[in-house]
């Protein structure tokens, strides 16, 4: 029933989240012929849906909308004078944070699906192919990255007060981390970069050559991501035990 709860409160947020993203992967297919057309060189089709969907801003799209989804909490529920009855239930804080943390995680997961069921449906659509293992398992990178993510604006959400706060602030700390990754010295170790990681560039996992994945996905980073992911939930969990709500 807790994990039931969650999902009622959630699940607006997801639908909409879905929905655009699966609106912008529906006009990368369709205006496909006319981008790759324009570009220099051209691009076939597998490189400009890696470009678009997979390295571009389809993938800033998705981790834009997972800051979304990990928003809200007992201290958000506060402002709305919803948390007396959330506090009431015979459940701990730490289990609140944690089942609504697990519900998330999951929501992030269908998110991260949907680029490719888009794909899977749409290509044949427009004479294109675009192998449904390439798809999952880009799937499965995005998961990873963005558990980061969303574990990030979990915590936030336990600091900051106002839903839009944490947000704003999850959103620049995703800026400051790009800009540290990829304009300082640790540019040089693309492991540290989860952006990298998500999209295949640099990586000895991508193929630059064709624009595909080849070879087994990184075993240790994928590990690593949802590790420091669940340990910002953990935090957000001893926050929300101290707080006086």
């Amino acid at each position: 029933m807790l994990c039931y709860k969650m999902w009622r409160e959630t699940r607006t947020r997801l639908l909409i989240s879905a929905t655009a993203l699966a609106w912008v992967c529906l006009a990368i297919v369709l205006t496909q012929k006319g981008n790759r057309a324009h570009a220099d060189p051209p691009l076939s089709y597998a490189a400009y849906i890696w470009k678009a969907v997979y390295k571009g801003y389809v993938r800033d799209f998705f981790l834009i909308l997972v800051i979304v989804l990990g928003g809200g909490g007992i201290l958000q529920e506060r402002a709305h004078g919803t948390a007396g009855f959330t506090l009431s239930l015979p459940v701990s804080r730490c289990r609140l944070t944690f089942v609504r943390a697990a519900v998330g995680l999951a929501e992030v997961a269908l998110l991260a699906l949907m680029p490719a069921v888009m794909l899977g449906a749409l290509s044949p659509q427009v004479g294109e192919s675009y192998q449904l293992t390439q798809a999952l398992r880009f799937s499965v990178l995005w998961t990873m990255g963005g558990a980061v993510l969303f574990g990030t604006s979990v915590l936030l959400s336990g600091i900051c007060a106002e839903e839009y706060s944490a947000w704003i602030v999850c959103f620049l700390s995703m800026m400051f981390y790009s800009a540290a990754v990829n304009i300082t010295p640790l540019q040089r170790i693309p492991w540290l970069n989860f952006f990298k990681i998500m999209s295949g560039a640099e990586m000895p996992y991508f193929n630059s050559a064709d624009h595909l994945l080849v070879g087994p996905l990184p075993g240790l980073p994928l590990l690593i991501l949802p590790a420091i992911a669940v340990g910002f939930v953990i935090i957000a969990a001893r926050l929300s035990q101290r707080r006086d709500y």
